[in-house]
């Protein structure tokens, strides 16, 4: 079955604000994405204290 009308121009009218709002909105999450892992703390950084298990083995020098 084909279409009843097949005036692409027409068509193109209709169809130009929802793509412009899908790319809009793309863009918008890959901003958040790219802000959120910004703003992440990495444990790693400055100011991060390490930790030793109690059960490790230590060398003490003599």
């Amino acid at each position: 079955m084909s279409a009843p009308e097949t005036n692409v121009e027409k068509q193109k009218k209709r169809h130009y604000g929802p793509l412009i709002g899908m790319i809009a909105i793309g863009a918008a999450a890959i901003l958040v994405m790219l802000t959120l892992t910004y703003l992440s703390d990495d444990v790693t950084e400055d100011g991060a204290t390490e930790t030793i298990p109690e059960n490790s083995a230590t060398v003490e020098g003599t």
